[in-house]
């Protein structure tokens, strides 16, 4: 006997229905620290968190600070979601 499960975004798991306001806060705070969350859910309940951090570079602050010193305009783009791209994007020296 199998049981479905399915791994993704938050936007995966509001539209099985299993999102809470625990779980809501949990992604919130994941994501304010920078982390990409996926949740591993069954038909009733989330039962998995996992959270991937993203790490800048050592050089990749002082490189973008050269460049902003020579007058180029320096912009970061990402797929991720709002909160995880400001997170790096301060880390990088860009906000």
């Amino acid at each position: 006997h199998g049981m479905d499960l399915w791994l993704g975004n938050h936007r995966l798991i509001e539209s099985l229905g299993v999102c809470n306001p625990a779980l809501e806060a949990a992604l919130a705070a994941h994501e304010a620290q920078g982390h990409t969350v996926a949740v591993l859910a069954s038909r009733t309940q989330a039962l998995a968190l996992l959270a991937v951090a993203d790490t800048i570079r050592p050089s990749a602050r002082p490189a973008i600070a050269q460049l902003q010193a020579l007058g180029i305009e320096t912009t970061m783009l990402s797929g991720d979601n709002q909160a995880v791209a400001d997170t790096m994007a301060r880390a990088a020296g860009l906000a």
